[in-house]
């Protein structure tokens, strides 16, 4: 009776196990089809890389890197010849002129009375006018003669010749546009009976005055971001013809920046060492000025020196253990490179200084790197561009072969 309890027990348990099983089975499935997507497919992954006979595995990421665009050392040669700028002429001209003709006139001063006469005058450039003066000649004159600029005496004597010398206009009371001369006479004082007058004619204010509107030439020229990002400095160099006997000084300026002033050697070629920081991509001014004389400046150049190209060196550590087996061929290192397109591509690698050339015209590009490249500990790699590269990714990592 014991013996066949135990036997109906034991064999009541076996179905029930069963459908345990079956319910936990079912209820695994269920978890992994609720599990995200990619969750799903590194578990499904990782479980079919186990468990399948050869199927390459990653065993770790060295390098992962984004080098972006590369340009050749070559490309410098679009740009070694620099920029030319046309021809310019500039003058700086002062001449003689004629201010202002004024109409005679009579002025005179009595024991009745007075008369005064006064005359407005027009400067445009207090500035660009020099060595003013008022001429006239007397027919008669009595007494002193007073003259006023602009509210201030400037002359008060009596002319004792038909020509008296010019009067200098004083620069600091004369005003840009409108000016004002007042012309009068001094009193006789107590020999009442007398009168002092002056009989005016021939009466003209004169001067120098510079002309600047071709003082300055500006020209504009383009510099491309690759030129300017990558220049060390610039030299700028020209010829000077001077068209004049009179010479003054010269200036240059870069983007409204003085960068040079000088009195020119005329016939002489000229050059300056100019800093990058004057120039921005994209366009760019140069203006020539002179305060006297007039010049042809000729052959006129911008040219860049650069900077030698620095590629980048990426740097991946290979530990003891893994030279070890990289030695014994039982894990091997790859080099992965992405590219932008699928044009065509020229470019060498070093890998610790041991050159390889590729010419490809693919998305990517691998290369498995034998044991005798490698070294223990730090590793150099460095792409070096022949034609422009757009790299979006370099990787590097272990495999087993």
């Amino acid at each position: 009776m014991r013996n066949h309890f135990r036997k109906s027990k034991a064999g009541q348990g076996g179905p029930n196990t069963g459908v345990l099983i079956g319910l936990i089975g079912l209820l695994i499935i269920i978890y992994i089809l609720f599990l995200p997507a990619e969750t799903r497919q590194e578990l499904l992954t990782e479980n079919t890389t186990n468990t399948t006979t050869g199927t390459e595995k990653t065993y770790a990421l060295l390098l992962d890197e984004q080098p972006g665009k590369l340009e050749p050392s070559s490309i410098y040669d679009k740009y070694s010849d620099g920029h030319s700028i046309s021809d310019v002429f500039i003058k700086v001209t002062r001449n003689a002129a004629v201010l202002k003709n004024i109409n005679p006139f009579y002025v005179k001063n009595n024991i009745f009375g007075s008369s005064s006469k006064s005359v407005t005058f027009d400067i445009p450039n207090v500035d660009t006018t020099d060595n003013a003066l008022l001429s006239f000649a007397t027919s008669s004159h009595s007494g002193r003669l007073i003259i006023k600029l602009n509210g201030q005496e400037i002359y008060n004597s009596e002319v004792s010749s038909y020509n008296p010398n010019p009067i200098e206009l004083p620069k600091e009371l004369l005003a840009n546009n409108t000016n004002t001369l007042e012309f009068s006479v001094s009193s006789p004082g107590i020999a009442f009976w007398r009168e002092n007058s002056y009989d005016l004619l021939d009466i003209k204010i004169t001067g120098y005055v510079t002309d600047l509107s071709m003082q300055s030439s500006k020209s504009s020229f383009d510099i491309a971001s690759f030129e300017r990002n990558n220049v060390e400095k610039y030299m700028l160099s020209f010829y000077v013809d001077c068209a004049s006997t009179t010479t003054g000084k010269m200036s240059v300026e870069i983007n409204d920046r003085n960068v040079a002033e000088f009195v020119p050697d005329c016939g002489s070629p000229l050059a300056f060492d100019l800093a990058p920081s004057y120039f921005v991509s994209g366009e760019n001014d140069i203006a020539f000025s002179a305060d006297a004389g007039r010049y042809s400046i000729q052959q006129i150049k911008i040219v860049p020196s650069f900077k030698d190209i620095q590629y980048p060196t990426y740097y991946f550590n290979i530990k003891n253990e893994e030279f070890i087996k990289i030695i014994n061929e039982t894990l091997k290192a790859r080099m992965k490179i992405r590219f932008a397109d699928s044009s065509h591509k020229e470019f060498n690698f070093r890998i610790n200084n041991i050159i390889k050339r590729v010419d490809i015209s693919n998305f990517e590009y691998t290369y498995e790197f034998p044991k005798e490249d490698l070294l223990q500990g730090n590793n150099a790699l460095k792409i070096e561009p022949i034609n422009t590269l757009e790299i979006s990714e370099l990787k590097v990592e272990y495999f087993n072969p």
